[in-house]
């Protein structure tokens, strides 16, 4: 066996045993699961960020889930859906949180934009190939 299928199946076997991302509609949300929700939601008033300055040197892992730029979870564009990215982690347990943090260390391969977005190697590379014209043709650039 070579190098590159045992690399492959290191990174298999490790894929499987992580929980892949779960999404949660909204509608199909119980009562009690919407009263637990709303117990956890704090609401004494904490001062968000409001620019990349402010949360930059913020706690980490960041608490604020609901930023767009948070890895924990995603909500649909319709808002009608959470998708959970590490459905196996608490927030307090993730080593990075912040795509921003991620980017602003000069970014990550393949294999750790895959571990990041909690998905395949080839979901990943889909991923980028649905959105390299896109960016392409916003900033002019090639590649």
């Amino acid at each position: 066996m070579t190098a590159r299928n045992d690399a492959w199946t290191a990174r298999e076997a490790a894929r499987k045993a992580t929980p892949r991302p779960i999404t949660l509609n909204s509608k199909a949300l119980t009562l009690e699961e919407m009263r637990e929700g709303a117990e956890l939601y704090n609401d004494e008033p904490v001062p968000r960020p409001k620019t990349r300055g402010d949360c930059r040197d913020g706690i980490r892992p960041c608490p604020w889930v609901s930023c767009r730029y948070h890895l924990f979870l995603d909500v649909a564009e319709n808002g009608r859906a959470l998708k959970l990215n590490f459905p196996h982690l608490d927030v307090t347990e993730m080593r990075d949180s912040c795509a921003l943090d991620v980017s602003e260390r000069g970014g990550l391969d393949w294999q750790g934009v895959a571990e990041m977005l909690n998905v395949s190697h080839e979901r990943a590379r889909q991923i980028h190939n649905g959105l390299a014209p896109v960016l392409r043709e916003a900033f002019g650039g090639e590649g």
